[in-house]
């Protein structure tokens, strides 16, 4: 059918998209300031949000981050402390590679985890650089 031509066609385009910002953020991976939190977790939503149809680098990814401190599943069960702004990014960053490692992507709750972080810490931030 005509429609059905037309759908296709433009998931084709979607994900000749969504494969040219992977390939984007692939490169920004070896320049991503790792100790500032809040780089990194604009960078795993906008790698989140591509990578739905993207074919990508799960090795490459996970090692960047094990390099930099940061590991699949870190910060889970006794390990979480969600008043701590270091820990609580480590566990963010921990289910994306969780998720990435078991091919689960698209998996809810990334973005909604990053915004309570931003809206939690970001205030803490702002009222201690007040005092």
């Amino acid at each position: 059918s005509p429609e059905g031509v037309m759908l296709k066609k433009q998931e084709e385009q979607t994900k000749k998209i969504d494969q040219e910002k992977t390939d984007q953020l692939i490169e920004r991976l070896d320049s991503l300031d790792f100790s500032n939190y809040d780089t990194v977790l604009n960078w795993t939503l906008d790698f989140y949000e591509a990578c739905s149809w993207a074919d990508f680098y799960k090795n490459e990814i996970i090692g960047k981050f094990e390099d930099n401190g940061f590991g699949v599943g870190t910060n889970t069960g006794d390990d979480y402390d969600g008043e701590d702004a270091e820990n609580s990014a480590k566990y963010i960053f921990g289910q994306f590679l969780l998720w990435i490692n078991n091919d689960q992507y698209g998996r809810p709750g990334l973005e909604s985890a990053v915004e309570r972080w931003k809206q939690k810490f970001d205030k803490q931030k702002q009222a201690n650089d007040t005092k």
